[in-house]
């Protein structure tokens, strides 16, 4: 899973979105603005806001160690001194109140179940606690997989697109969630920005994308969906389909920037 996500994080059309819409909510902030991320893995997204303009010094906060140290040694390799990765979770973040101007959630919400057994709304939970530590006007930004628009088939029942259902709905708690986000912000308390939709076009092996393909279809043969023939079959078709240049894995983003507008 590190794997996954240094490579997700250096693929240039992560490398343009974050660029894009993390300098559009430091825009008004103060110098040196500090930012916290939430759920900061690997430390890719906060490595590379470290390095923005405006920046001043970013915690990651991430619940599980091995990443964290993980993050640490990529700081290190990169010589980035103006962030620092805890291991924590992301209610209670371990932050002081009114202490940051932006918070991130990148890749985040996704992850975590919209209800709690005690019918809790944990991704409120996560929203309210944001507030709690950002600054009066510091912003909120929130960015995810729209897997309600990803298609990377050639037709509905194609294998390939099976393979890609198959490992989202085992990834992820609601593939609508980014439609949601206007109005889960307003209820936690932000003023949101209109909700953005990306789109990135893979058609190489080296990509991401591709790799959820191999990933959707060793996890179907892992739980007995497929034999081991037909997984062998699948994987060797996709890469077919590579080499044809019929490969176009579409995964769709979605984003959106909530301000605390007192």
């Amino acid at each position: 899973m590190a794997t996954v996500l240094d490579r997700r994080a250096a693929e240039s059309v992560q490398l343009s979105l974050r660029e894009a819409i993390i300098s559009t909510a430091l825009t008004g902030l103060p110098e040196n603005a500090s930012v916290v991320e939430v759920g900061s893995g690997t430390g890719g997204v906060a490595l590379a806001v470290a390095g923005m303009a405006g920046v001043g010094f970013v915690i990651g906060v991430e619940p599980s160690a091995y990443f964290v140290a993980k993050a640490k040694a990529n700081a290190h390799t990169m010589k980035i001194t103006n962030v620092n990765f805890v291991v924590g979770e992301a209610v209670p973040l371990p932050v002081p109140d009114a202490s940051q101007d932006m918070v991130i959630m990148w890749t985040l919400l996704n992850h975590i179940p919209g209800h709690h057994p005690e019918g809790k709304d944990k991704r409120g939970e996560c929203l309210k606690e944001a507030a709690r530590v950002l600054k009066p006007k510091g912003r909120v930004v929130l960015f995810d997989n729209d897997f309600s628009g990803a298609q990377f088939g050639l037709a509905y029942d194609d294998v390939i697109q099976t393979a890609l259902t198959y490992l989202t709905r085992n990834l992820c708690e609601d593939h609508f969630l980014c439609r949601k986000y206007p109005i889960m912000l307003a209820q936690a308390g932000f003023d949101p920005s209109p909700l953005q939709i990306h789109v990135d076009v893979a058609t190489h092996m080296s990509t991401h994308a591709f790799n959820m393909v191999l990933r959707g279809i060793s996890m179907m043969a892992s739980d007995g969906v497929l034999d081991a023939a037909t997984a062998k079959e699948n994987e060797m078709l996709a890469k077919q389909r590579v080499a044809e240049k019929r490969f176009h894995g579409v995964l769709t983003y979605g984003s959106c920037i909530g301000s605390r507008g007192f």
